[in-house]
């Protein structure tokens, strides 16, 4: 598999790339979202559910403080219980029951002897309530609070449930109210009922409080309503917050909520199928994007690979035809992308070759002519004139020391620019011959100038081009300190750093400025305190030095009042084979 890989053309293993990596990251990328866009739509359908829950609950919770209201009311009017009519008794509950009939169902007070009044007292007198006595021993409980009972069958009220509050710490009576269990459940199958979505309220000892009688999704098979035992515990039991069960064949999801101050639960259960419909919708969609964008992606794989790829093939081609770099193949550009820039590029990159080659033969040869016309021109004539003059004026004088060290310092000088077949010396050699250049310059003008020399040992045998340091001291001598008319200093100083070998020799005698010495150093006009000599004389070590070395190195000026710094930059290199 490796090897037929490795066989295949670039366009191809670029399409094949290309798509797997695409269909790899736009998997991933689609998977990740629409696991994220399911979990986001179930969470957001629970909420919506939660919503419809506590709408619901708010509307359970005011429908309990009206019950309350309206005892509270009811213990508060003394003319009803302390009323020895019982005709007026009765009235005052009948208003109260017909104010809040959808409320209530059925009032009734109990005084301290035992007798019942009710706001139905007739139907009472004849069905009677056989949970009553059950519900007295409620009041009697908590003398100072409203109690409320468990739901149960009532002959006055059919299925109710009652809430009960002594009358005058228990002294009067007790007062009851059931309230109309079948109009708030239909009231509450307004907000939580459907198809597909039904409601039950559980109390805390379990007893169904409310449901929709006429749902589908659970059985109510008798009136009250009351579901199968199994299935109410089960209901009972669930925890708060969303569940999942099943009752026979239906697949059901229960949302609970947190207990209210009365201990009733409200769940809402919806059909799973309904509840999470549309996540099936969900994922149609996203097979159907990602068909289309599976093919997109291998059209666009195909063109991309094809766009890169030719351009790449044709300066292929056109690069193994290359043979002559003299006459160089140059590709036609026409376009602006990147393959373009690389089009342009190679253009550029065969013309820098092609100069390169020629500047590269044009240096061989500038080279050559330089270390010619070096070892011809050494040590001009009017030094030899000047030289042999002042050993004359010497002799002449008698003092023979002088004239003998005179001839000694330019016999060696002449030695060491003439008596050596190599163009290149080492820095010893060098400052050697400036020691003897600057002697006769001293017997010369009489001891004008102290010659300094901080040269660190390490660099001594450094190689460099002959006749190198000689016309930047000359020049010093000559355009520096014999002007001044006053006895001068040249430092010659020498040491290695990160960037190679740095000499800088200084003079304290007449200045250059800086913008002068860049001229000189580019072989320009030249001013005329400064003959043509001595300004070619600067512009051939410094070209010398390029010529050896490269662009890095070579002279460099900078004037202070008092002289001038010259900076000679070379590489650190002590083998001949490495220039």
């Amino acid at each position: 598999m490796l090897r037929r890989m490795h066989r295949m053309r670039l366009a191809t293993k670029h399409f094949i790339f290309l798509f797997l990596g695409g269909l790899l990251v736009f998997g991933i990328l689609a998977w990740s979202t629409l696991v994220q866009s399911e979990q986001l739509f179930r969470a957001q359908t629970i909420r919506d559910s939660e919503i419809i829950i506590n709408r619901t609950n708010d509307y359970l919770n005011a429908y309990l403080e009206n019950v309350q209201h309206v005892i509270l009311q009811l213990v508060s009017r003394s003319d009803i219980f302390d009323s020895y009519d019982p005709m007026y008794t009765e009235k005052a509950l009948q208003e109260y029951a017909d104010t809040n009939n959808s409320i209530i169902s059925t009032i009734l007070f109990v005084k301290d002897d035992g007798t019942i009044l009710s706001n139905t007292q007739l139907y009472y007198d004849i069905l009677g309530s056989g949970e009553l006595p059950d519900v007295f021993e409620l009041a009697k409980g908590n003398y100072g609070g409203i109690n409320w009972s468990e739901p149960y069958w009532s002959s006055l009220s059919q299925y109710t449930v009652a809430f009960v509050r002594p009358v005058g710490g228990s002294q009067k009576g007790i007062v009851v109210i059931e309230i109309n269990l079948k109009e708030f459940s239909s009231r509450l199958a307004t907000l939580s009922g459907g198809e597909f979505q039904t409601f039950m309220i559980m109390s805390a000892g379990g007893r169904l409080v409310a449901g929709n009688a006429y749902s589908k999704l659970l059985p109510y098979p008798s009136y009250p309503p009351e579901l199968p035992a199994a299935l109410n515990e089960q209901l009972f039991e669930l925890p708060t917050g969303t569940s999942e069960m099943e009752t026979g064949n239906n697949h059901l999801i229960a949302v609970k909520s947190n207990m209210n101050r009365l201990g009733w639960s409200l769940i809402s259960v919806f059909d799973k199928g309904y509840f999470y419909g549309n996540i099936g919708e969900l994922y149609a969609t996203y097979g159907r994007a990602a068909l289309l964008l599976v093919i997109i992606l291998l059209a666009g794989a195909l063109m991309i690979s094809r766009t890169f790829s030719q351009p790449i093939i044709t300066l292929a081609k056109k690069m193994d035809r290359v043979q002559d770099i003299d006459v160089p193949s140059y590709l036609s550009v026409s376009r602006g992308d990147e393959i373009g820039d690389l089009a342009r590029s190679y253009n550029s990159l065969m013309s820098r070759i092609s100069m390169l080659s020629k500047d590269i033969v044009e240096m061989e040869v500038k080279k050559r002519s330089y270390e010619i016309r070096m070892l011809q021109n050494q040590i001009g004539p009017h030094f030899l004139y000047n030289t042999l003059a002042c050993i004359a004026s010497l002799a002449y004088q008698n003092k023979n020391d002088q004239v003998q060290e005179t001839i000694h310092s330019l016999v060696g000088l002449l030695s060491i620019s003439m008596g050596k077949e190599s163009s290149l010396t080492t820095l010893a050699e060098e400052i050697q011959g400036i020691e003897m250049f600057t002697q006769i310059q001293n017997v010369r003008y009489g001891n004008r100038f102290t010659l300094k020399l901080e040269i660190d040992p390490a660099v001594l045998k450094v190689l460099m081009p002959r006749l190198t340091l000689q016309p930047l001291v000359e020049n010093a001598i000559f355009h520096g300190i014999v002007p001044t008319r006053q006895h001068g200093m040249i430092t010659i100083r020498a040491f290695r750093n990160k960037k190679g070998v740095r000499i800088y020799i200084r003079n304290n005698g007449i200045g250059i400025s800086k913008p002068f010495f860049q001229k000189l150093l580019e072989g320009q006009p030249h001013d005329d305190d400064m003959n043509r000599k001595d300004g070619l004389g600067v512009y051939n070590v410094n070209h010398r030095l390029f010529l050896y070395f490269g662009r890095p190195y070579g002279l460099k000026a900078n004037g202070v009042h008092t002289g001038t710094i010259v900076c000679v930059r070379i590489p650190y290199t002590t083998e001949r084979s490495q220039v």
